[in-house]
């Protein structure tokens, strides 16, 4: 009898000691590429996107950019008002009418945060999904981008913060 309460002491305390290492908090690339996936700073759709400079000469040598109302940033030219809303001057962005979605491709870096206890900065590639072609031609929003994310760590697990979305 004694033999087996030793056992199962035994068996209890390992598996108490498994259990505690389980969540050791490591954040590894497929952990962070699932989590940053799910988040909503990567579900919610964006309608403000970035147009290139090689966008802006197109559009403006097209003739439609010249069809903009500068007091509001109306975009008044068809067909670009089919696609565009307004175009903002200062920052070089444009609201479109159908919100895009971002699609984070993979995870390329995964580091400590200096002074940052429990946090790593996760460093991704990156694709607008579903840009249609008139907006892409103005854009440029169809090539991979880079961006980084803030984690932190909490009791439960891992957490996105912060979400950074750069052009190339």
């Amino acid at each position: 009898m004694a033999r087996v309460n030793r056992v199962i002491w035994c068996v209890a305390i390992v598996s108490f000691c498994v259990g505690c290492t389980s969540n050791t908090g490591e954040l590894t690339r497929s952990k962070a590429l699932r989590i940053l996936q799910g988040s909503k700073e990567v579900a919610t759709p964006t309608a403000a996107i970035p147009v290139s400079q090689d966008g802006f000469k197109l559009a403006q040598q097209e003739g439609w950019w010249q069809k903009i109302d500068w007091r509001t940033g109306e975009i008044t030219a068809e067909p670009a008002r089919q696609y565009f809303i307004r175009y903002y001057y200062l920052g070089a962005t444009a609201e479109v009418r159908n919100p895009l979605t971002r699609k984070v491709l993979n995870i390329t870096g995964v580091s400590d945060i200096p002074l940052g206890k429990g946090m790593k900065e996760v460093d991704f590639e990156w694709q607008f999904s579903d840009v249609p072609a008139y907006v892409d031609k103005y854009a440029g929003l169809s090539q991979k981008f880079a961006g980084a994310a803030a984690f932190k760590l909490y009791d439960d697990g891992w957490r996105v913060e912060e979400v950074q979305w750069s052009r190339n």
